[in-house]
């Protein structure tokens, strides 16, 4: 009985053992911070914003409409933990026409935007044109941009427009109490949506 015992705990050690030198093989020469990126442009469209608790808005979806929306995020997670993660994201609501060389200016969404209520956890409004959100999350905290903090601000210029994407400049300063600010200042190749044709 012992010896079965002993050679059935010798197989789950030696199991394990050869487990964990795969995982770690596997993960050798590997960066530890995996980055993520959806950079997104959509002709036709609205920025759908669903209030927070605190009552900011985030960027949520599109929906069809009678303007343009650039949507950007990046996430980062640390593959070394379970709670490394962080992320931004920001929505930009532009007029429906753009023209390359352009630059618009951007504000937060006023705090007393009304907003529907559709269920007990989302309460959506739509951005207007010249207003955009970011939110940005890193474990533990998280915090959205309001209108209320100190003036954020933002400047997009279209440099580049194909049938395929858009290639912009975002300058753009958020203040987020939690977090800290947001400051960007770089260029982003966002895949472009083109209109459905309504």
């Amino acid at each position: 009985m012992r010896t079965k015992f002993g050679l059935l705990s010798l197989i789950i050690l030696v199991a394990i053992s050869a487990i964990s030198m795969a995982t770690w093989k596997s993960l050798a020469g590997r960066a530890p911070i995996r980055r993520t990126n959806d950079y997104r442009w959509y002709d036709d469209s609205i920025c759908i914003t669903d209030r927070t608790y605190d009552g900011a808005f985030d960027y949520h979806d599109v929906v069809w409409g009678l303007g343009a929306c650039l949507y950007l995020e990046e996430r980062a997670f640390d593959t070394r933990t379970f709670d490394g993660a962080g992320y931004y994201r920001v929505g930009f609501q532009f007029p429906r026409e753009v023209h390359v060389g352009q630059t618009y200016a951007f504000s937060p969404v006023p705090s007393d935007r009304p907003a529907t209520t559709v269920s007990d956890v989302h309460t959506f409004s739509a951005l207007r044109t010249g207003e955009f959100t970011v939110m940005q999350y890193g474990n533990p905290l998280s915090d959205c941009m309001t209108d209320r903090d100190p003036r954020s601000t933002a400047e997009v210029t279209i440099e580049n427009m194909r049938v395929d994407q858009i290639i912009v400049h975002v300058k753009l300063h958020a203040v987020l109490p939690e977090m800290g600010n947001l400051d960007l200042n770089q260029k982003y190749i966002a895949k472009r949506f083109p209109s459905d044709g309504g």
